[in-house]
């Protein structure tokens, strides 16, 4: 049930043709990080309005859609093997922007629901904000980044670190970990951070492919 999203495997197989590393699996990974992330956010802190398990569903659909705007980007960038220019990376920061006008432009080609769209254009346009107000697009701070975006900014970073790129190896589960703990107040949000530590295990068993049908497989 909920919103159907039929265009992630077109969008990931149009970035995927860009860059031959990217792995087709990874929106796969981000939205089930997010799940994880938005439950144990709920229990911790009461968030029970914003994250019900109807709108959590949401933004996992909607998640899957995080990285939509890359698919405008040029391909010279996206498969670059040396670190991006200033320039270049300015480039690169456009894909939340142009994420936007993808999704609007995927609704006016499907008429999906209102909160759908209303949750993956919050996700795709404001996921690379952080806490601090340091991030883009719009340099938004604290609360004022969409929640679901903030939960998104944290399962995207972590599949980062631990993912392989032309330009890095992958890190380590826990050093990735580490890392996302170092950006507590910073890169992410608190709250966030401290759910993320109540579900880490689950993380580590998604990373190494340990999950079918979207649901993760308990050790």
């Amino acid at each position: 049930s909920g919103p159907r999203c039929p265009t992630r495997g077109g969008w990931a197989g149009a970035v995927r043709k860009k860059t031959p590393d990217y792995d087709p699996d990874r929106p796969r990974r981000v939205s089930l990080y997010s799940r994880g992330v938005a439950r144990a956010l709920r229990a911790r802190t009461g968030h029970i309005r914003q994250l019900d398990d109807g709108a959590v569903e949401i933004m996992c659909r909607a998640s899957l859609l995080h990285d939509i705007g890359k698919t405008a980007i040029p391909v010279s960038l996206l498969s670059k093997q040396g670190k991006l220019s200033p320039a270049e990376f300015e480039i690169v920061k456009r894909h939340a922007l142009l994420g936007g006008t993808a999704v609007l432009e995927l609704d006016r080609k499907n008429s999906l629901s209102e909160e759908f769209v209303a949750m993956a254009l919050d996700i795709a346009m404001h996921h690379h904000e952080r806490w601090d107000g340091t991030g883009y697009p719009l340099g938004l701070k604290g609360e004022d980044i969409p929640l679901c975006a903030r939960i998104v900014a944290l399962a995207d970073t972590y599949d980062a670190l631990t993912g392989k790129r032309v330009y890095k190896p992958p890190f380590q589960a826990g050093e990735a970990a580490a890392i996302v703990r170092r950006g507590r107040g910073r890169q992410f949000d608190p709250a966030i951070v401290d759910a993320f530590d109540l579900c880490e295990r689950s993380f580590s068993a998604i990373a190494d492919g340990a999950y079918t049908n979207g649901r993760v497989i308990e050790a």
